[in-house]
């Protein structure tokens, strides 16, 4: 009963927004492949990815890279359907009379027209802005929350002295998931496209270089590994760039829902960007501690 709750909760959860419910119905007819789906779509790469993301129940991809709905996006169809048909007969009854009009009520008409469709148009920014805005704010909480997470394992690594490769594939697997979310960042917040762009070259370091460390010791050293005070050291400079990048690159208020805000401060987004550089030189000297390339 429980599973069947959940998965009613996932359904309409999903459906709630009309892009996705555009996209159930594409697919529903055939596989698209991703350019056709952003071309008919008509958004960016990254709210694109956002939704999909968040469709990953209802939607799979084959060895082709083509998008088809899954058993739970068939069943989504029929659901769209029973909601949306009450509504369409409805709509079947209405008629509209014909009125002879003279040509001073023609233009007037015609005024009345572009202002409401000048009104719509100004309507549907502000919409498209807050869905987009809505979508950042919510993947950089969750990457946030990601690398805080992974920072917390990496400091208590620090405190004991210890690897426990147990919890390093905890850290590993928020380090992964990490890279996927900055990818969608740059997408969504195009004006600093760059800078997260290095942010993630950096995280992408770090989770090379702690991976490289796993798979040469994990076998050897019955799930944990004694660090040396060199090992400790090289550590704890990425924890620290790490931290900063934490607390600098992510904006303080970040506020979603009907009236959404994003700040992004640009000293404090500067100097997550630099940290990311001192990042990707501490990990060669950090490589060369654990004896994963010589000095």
């Amino acid at each position: 009963m429980a599973n069947e709750e959940d998965t009613y909760s996932m359904l309409f959860s999903v459906l709630k927004h009309p892009i996705r419910r555009r996209i159930i119905r594409m697919l529903y007819n055939k596989p698209h492949a991703y350019m056709e789906i952003l071309s008919a779509l008509n958004v960016e790469t990254g709210f694109l990815n956002y939704h999909l993301d968040s469709m990953r129940e209802l939607v799979k991809k084959d060895e082709r890279g083509r998008y088809s709905l899954s058993i739970f996006g068939e069943a989504a169809v029929g659901l769209i359907s029973r909601v949306e048909e009450p509504t369409k007969r409805e709509g079947k009854a209405i008629r509209i009379m014909g009125f002879r009009l003279n040509l001073p009520r023609i233009l007037t008409l015609a005024i009345v027209a572009l202002l409401i469709s000048n009104v719509c148009s100004f309507s549907s920014y502000q919409s498209l802005y807050r869905e987009r805005t809505n979508a950042l704010g919510e993947v950089m909480i969750q990457t946030r929350g990601l690398l805080s997470e992974a920072n917390r394992i990496l400091n208590q690594t620090l405190v004991s002295g210890i690897v426990n490769f147990d919890a390093w594939q905890v850290m590993l697997r928020d380090m992964a998931l990490q890279l996927r979310l900055y990818a969608i960042i740059s997408e969504l917040d195009p004006d600093h496209r760059q800078q997260w762009m290095q942010i993630r070259l950096a995280v992408d370091d770090v989770t090379t270089l702690f991976f490289q460390i796993d798979q040469k010791y994990e076998t050897v050293c019955e799930r944990c590994l004694n660090l040396t005070k060199k090992q400790i050291s090289s550590l704890s400079a990425l924890l620290e760039g790490l931290a900063i990048i934490e607390a600098k690159a992510f904006p303080r208020k970040t506020v979603i829902g009907t009236n959404p805000e994003i700040r992004v401060d640009e000293e404090e987004l500067t100097e997550a960007i630099k940290a990311s550089f001192d990042i990707q030189a501490r990990v060669q000297t950090a490589q060369v501690e654990f004896g994963l390339q010589r000095k």
